[in-house]
């Protein structure tokens, strides 16, 4: 799991605040089960789950609870 989420940490773009865990979880897994890359799959949802509104603070706590949404609703598609 600490791959995953240091992985999602250094997907997010720069000047990213933070991101809607449920979203990027519900994106991720869609994309992994159209056998998109793994890469790929993060970096299309973290685009997609970016909240530029949320507060920076709250982007450890974001990522793993994206993290463990993706662990509990699709583990198997996560290399």
């Amino acid at each position: 799991m600490k791959h995953l989420l240091f992985a999602l940490l250094l997907t997010a773009p720069a000047v990213a605040q933070s991101i809607d865990p449920i979203a990027y979880g519900q994106r991720f897994c869609a994309l992994r089960r159209m056998d998109i890359d793994t890469d790929a799959a993060r970096k299309a949802a973290v685009s997609y789950a970016y909240v530029a509104t949320r507060n920076s603070a709250d982007m450890k706590a974001d990522a793993r609870a994206a993290a463990d949404y993706v662990f509990a609703n699709c583990r198997s598609l996560v290399e």
